[in-house]
């Protein structure tokens, strides 16, 4: 997120000015779509089950839909993976010597679930006259099939077979984890220690410096100023606030939009960021991009898709909140569809206005249709 030359660090980190990522220490992500493409193919292709009465292979993938990412926030590994997979599956029912062909479809392989909890959806092909495989049971096969046949094999695959493909699935996600954490996160000298608490912007070095910026915007309220330089808390009335007004459209419905903001696994997905506090309901506090946005929710109303929270940079007057109101509506884009948001943001100390409205672009509404592709 805080990619050199681009970003604000008054909303992120404050940025280098080698341009150097000491240790990874800020957020690097590496790309392992493509390494799992090929393993999650290996494993599932690899699943054999026999026992007296049936031999059933996984055969080929017919479908590989999704992406997986690497990620180290402050030598945190976090892993983002969603798929969707399609395979064949052949079964050989020994009795009447039958041959029964099938597919199966994983659901929601994500970060999101544990193998335990991935949905697997197996089906029966409507034709049992597919030609004969050389890597299917090398048996000799009955082109018809009792109902008898196709059942017991179904059940085997709904049973046997998908305790296997979980298993496939946990394995993926360990190797996953093991190959791709030799080289995101870095030795350090054992003499550097790391202060943790350093992630919050505080002492009053940064403070001056983001100040620093405001005076150039806008060279004013020196008194208000300086008691923010030295993290003093002002009164509301004792500095300039604006109001800001944003709207946005979205390629998405306005309940998948409203969905988008309050579900605690999306906003992760978008803002790439661990999310350890973010209580959707009158009075539950948020905490976002590193405690950098905090807050609090006021109003969540789903009927209308309404929400109201006080929100706060970390660099803002001590203590001082804005209150942050977001309405989504059906689009007006004019192509027929979509979802209108609403922000209106008031209370913004004059001096970060600019900071607060290009933030919002470049950390909610930018990310959101990468994301989610909207």
């Amino acid at each position: 997120m805080a990619k050199w030359g681009c970003g604000d660090p008054r909303w992120i980190v404050e940025e280098r000015s080698d341009a150097k990522n000491v240790n990874n220490w800020h957020w690097t992500e590496k790309d392992a779509s493509s390494w799992s493409n090929c393993k999650l193919k290996e494993l599932l292709t690899d699943i054999y089950i026999e026992n007296d009465t049936a031999a059933i292979k996984v055969g080929d993938i017919t479908k590989m839909e999704g992406e997986a990412t690497a990620n180290n926030r402050k030598s945190k590994l976090i892993f983002f993976y969603e798929w969707n997979i399609v395979a064949d599956w052949t079964g050989f029912y020994k009795p009447d010597k039958s041959k029964v062909k099938g597919s199966l479809e994983i659901l929601n392989l994500s970060e999101e679930h544990e193998p335990k909890d991935v949905d697997i959806d197996i089906s029966l092909k409507t034709s049992d006259t597919d030609n004969k495989d050389s890597t299917e049971p090398n048996l000799d096969v009955n082109i018809k099939c009792s109902e008898e046949s196709k059942d017991k094999l179904k059940h085997i695959m709904q049973t046997q077979g998908v305790k296997e493909i979980r298993k496939v699935i946990g394995e993926y996600i360990r190797q996953l984890k093991e190959e791709f954490s030799k080289d995101i996160i870095l030795p350090t000298n054992k003499k550097i220690e790391v202060n943790a608490d350093n992630d919050n912007i505080k002492n009053s070095q940064n403070i001056k410096k983001h100040i620093s910026v405001a005076h150039s915007i806008l060279d004013k309220d020196d008194e208000n100023i300086d008691k923010i330089n030295h993290g003093q808390e002002v009164n509301l009335q004792m500095f300039k606030t604006k109001k800001l007004i944003q709207n946005e459209n979205f390629n998405t419905t306005p309940e998948e939009l409203f969905s988008i903001l309050t579900d605690i696994n999306k906003v992760q997905a978008f803002t790439r960021n661990p999310v350890n506090q973010y209580e959707v309901h009158p009075g539950g506090g948020f905490s976002l991009l590193g405690q950098n946005i905090t807050g609090t929710f006021m109003e969540i109303d789903p009927s209308s898709l309404k929400l109201t929270c006080k929100w706060r940079l970390s660099f803002w007057p001590q203590g001082h909140f804005s209150v942050v109101v977001i309405e989504i509506n059906g689009g007006s884009d004019g192509q027929g569809g979509g979802a209108a948001l609403k922000l209106t943001q008031t209370e913004i100390p004059e001096v970060y206005y600019d900071t607060t409205s290009q933030g919002w672009y470049r950390y909610y509404w930018k990310p959101i249709r990468d994301t989610f592709g909207i």
